[in-house]
């Protein structure tokens, strides 16, 4: 039993890897910047294509607040 369980324990990471790659294909070839940020809105991750779109490098942006590329005007409703 215990050979059946590291068997489909390895399975099952192969293919929970093989998906991640899948996903960061997508994520990376996509004509659109994803973001993922923190709870703090601080940015934790860019796709490489905000580069193309803002000019910045994902890691120049990366730990940064969010707040800080939005218009003053737009804070209050983004809040909400």
């Amino acid at each position: 039993n215990f050979l059946n369980i590291d068997y489909i324990m390895r399975k099952t990471e192969r293919s929970l890897l093989e998906l991640g790659e899948e996903y960061r294909d997508i994520i990376d070839n996509i004509l659109y910047v994803i973001v993922k940020i923190n709870a703090n809105g601080k940015f934790i991750y860019l796709s490489p294509q905000v580069y193309e779109m803002f000019g910045f490098r994902p890691e120049e942006l990366i730990g940064l607040s969010m707040y800080k590329f939005i218009h003053p005007e737009d804070l209050s409703d983004l809040k909400k």
